[in-house]
C-alpha cells in the first residue's frame, strides 16, 4: 500500500503537522493490521522522480505463498534472463533446476543427459532424396555437428553422393563380394581383380579427349589417336602377356610368328622387278617377285634355244 502522508517542514502551521501525523498513523496501522497489499505494491527508489518499480500479483483464486531466499543474489525474471555470460561448455554448469510435481530440486547436467552422448536413439528412413550425413571436425571432445552440401546421401536408393573420393595408398573399392575389386596404389596405378565391362559403344577417355577411345558390341576397340606404350613395353594376350615387344627405337620383337590376314604396305616392302636395291632387310612384293622371275626365266629359255 502507498504511504498517504506528506512531508512537514517547518514553515508548515501546526494544524497541518496535525493532519499529515494522522495520515501516518493511518499508515502505520495499515501495515500492522496483517501486512495485506492490494493488486500491486510500488516502489519508489533510491531516487524520488517519475518512475517506480511496481509489484503486481494475479488475482489469486486460493492462499498462495512465495518465499524468497536466506541469500543475497538477484531475482531472474523473463526481461533479464540473457544477463549472464553466454557459455557454450556443458562442464559451466554445476546444477540445472528442476520442477518436480511442484518441488524445486537440482540435477547436474550429466545425469540430466546434457553433454556429449553416448547413445542416440534413431528411427529408419528410407524416403528422402536429399540428406546430409553428420561429421565432426575431431575424433573425439565435445563438438558440435556439421554437414555439408558437397557430401549427400539419397536414402530412398541408398546413393552417396561427393564431390571427390580419397583412399589410402593401395587402398581398395569393392562390394559385399568382393571387397578388393578395384586396388588404387600411391602412384595411382589401378588394378582391377577380373574384367572390366563397359557398356556397347562406350568410351574411355581423359578430360581433354573423353572419347579417346571406344568400344563397340563387337569388341572391336577404336582410338581417336595415336597409341603409346613405354620403351621395352609388351603388348600380349591372357596366355602370353609379352607377345609384342617395343624398344625404344620403335623395333617391334614378336615372341612366336606373325600372321597377317591383309596386305602389308610401308617402306619396308619393295616393289622392284629387277630387284636393283638387293636389299638384306626388306620384303619384295609378290609382283616384283613374278616380274623378276618371269625375266629370269626368258633369259634362260633364250640361251637354251640359241645353244
Amino acid at each position: 500500500m502507498a504511504i498517504t502522508s506528506s512531508a512537514v517542514i517547518p514553515s508548515n502551521s501546526l494544524e497541518e503537522f496535525r493532519i499529515q501525523f494522522n495520515k501516518l498513523v493511518v499508515d502505520v496501522d495499515g501495515v500492522e493490521s496483517g501486512n495485506s497489499f492490494g493488486a500491486s505494491i510500488i516502489f519508489e527508489g533510491a531516487t524520488a522522480d517519475a518512475y517506480e518499480t511496481t509489484l503486481i500479483v494475479v488475482d489469486p483464486t486460493a492462499d498462495r505463498t512465495i518465499t524468497l531466499a536466506n541469500a543475497t543474489g538477484t531475482v531472474l525474471t523473463t526481461g533479464n534472463s540473457d544477463a549472464g555470460t553466454t557459455t557454450t561448455s556443458s562442464s559451466d554448469a554445476d546444477f540445472v533446476l528442476v520442477d518436480d510435481a511442484g518441488v524445486l530440486k537440482k540435477i547436474t547436467p550429466a545425469n540430466l543427459g546434457v553433454g556429449t552422448p553416448t547413445d542416440i536413439t534413431v528411427a529408419d528412413e528410407s524416403s528422402d532424396t536429399t540428406c546430409f550425413p553428420l561429421f565432426a571436425t575431431a575424433a573425439t571432445g565435445d563438438l558440435g555437428p556439421k554437414s555439408g552440401s558437397n557430401l549427400t546421401f539419397n536414402s530412398s536408393t541408398g546413393l552417396l553422393g561427393a564431390t571427390k573420393l580419397s583412399v589410402a595408398d593401395a587402398g581398395t573399392i569393392g562390394s559385399a563380394s568382393s571387397a578388393s575389386a578395384i586396388t588404387i596404389a600411391s602412384t595411382g596405378i589401378v588394378t582391377f581383380v577380373d574384367d572390366v565391362v563397359i557398356k556397347d559403344g562406350g568410351t574411355i577417355g581423359v578430360t581433354s579427349a573423353a572419347t579417346a577411345m571406344t568400344i563397340s558390341s563387337g569388341g572391336i576397340v577404336t582410338f581417336v589417336d595415336d597409341i603409346k606404350i613405354k620403351d621395352g613395353g609388351t603388348i600380349g594376350s591372357a596366355s602370353t602377356a609379352a607377345a609384342i615387344t617395343i624398344s625404344s627405337a620403335g623395333l617391334a620383337t614378336f615372341s612366336s610368328s606373325a600372321v597377317v590376314n591383309g596386305t602389308i604396305t610401308g617402306t619396308s616392302v619393295k616393289d622392284e622387278d629387277n630387284m636393283a636395291s638387293n636389299s638384306a632387310t626388306h620384303l619384295a612384293s609378290q609382283q616384283s617377285i613374278k616380274a623378276y622371275t618371269d625375266t629370269k626365266a626368258s633369259v634362260g629359255i633364250a640361251i637354251a634355244l640359241g645353244g
